[in-house]
């Protein structure tokens, strides 16, 4: 071995050509650089919220199924729009309330301005048949994707009380556990939601 090494020192250098040069220059000012660049990242794991002294609500995303569309596109009629105080919304136990005692009544429904002097929200009839249609199916797609919310926004909060790690699984998972207490098939805890 060490007649190898001696004779690998011998070897006689070949000269150094303008491609070698070239290679060695680009290398070199790569390496530079590289060196000057500072990079530095920063990662956020925290879910924040607007505030957090005021109670966290649900937002409303209105989903409408091609079913739905059909049916509305098929039966549509002009009709007055009546927007009460709260921007129309209206929770799907307030309506089945106003619902169950306009059908009440011992031989027939119940009038209309009976139902308004109890239920202040109730506009018009068309108003209370579409509820009963909505309470019948267990509320709007409205209402279903608010319990959903409200269901996974609890979860989190226990879980944050608990001091336990969320991860975005934990959220897709209560999401369809949601899913099952309301009938809405079509409903995807995809990242998207999330």
């Amino acid at each position: 071995m060490l007649a190898t090494t001696f004779q690998i020192a011998s070897i006689t250098q070949t000269p150094i050509t303008p491609f070698e040069i070239e290679v060695h220059n680009e290398i070199r000012d790569i390496l530079q650089n590289l060196q000057d660049v500072r990079s530095s990242f920063e990662h956020d794991y925290v879910l924040d919220f607007a505030d957090p002294s005021e109670p966290h609500g649900a937002q409303i995303v209105e989903y409408i199924t091609p079913a739905e569309k059909e049916e509305d596109e098929d039966s549509f009629e002009y009709e007055e729009c009546i927007v009460d105080d709260e921007d129309g919304k209206v929770d799907l136990s307030y309506k089945r309330k106003a619902v169950e005692f306009w059908k009440s009544g011992k031989k027939a429904r119940r009038t209309l301005t009976s139902v308004q002097n109890s239920f202040h929200k109730v506009k018009s009839l068309q108003q209370l048949y579409r509820w009963e249609a909505s309470v019948e199916k267990g509320g709007t797609n409205a209402d279903k994707f608010t319990f959903i919310t409200e269901y996974v926004l609890q979860k989190f909060e226990e879980a944050c009380d608990r001091k336990s790690i969320v991860h975005d699984m934990n959220l897709r998972l209560w999401a369809l556990e949601a899913k099952e207490q309301v009938d809405l098939p079509e409903f995807k805890a995809s990242k998207w939601w999330i």
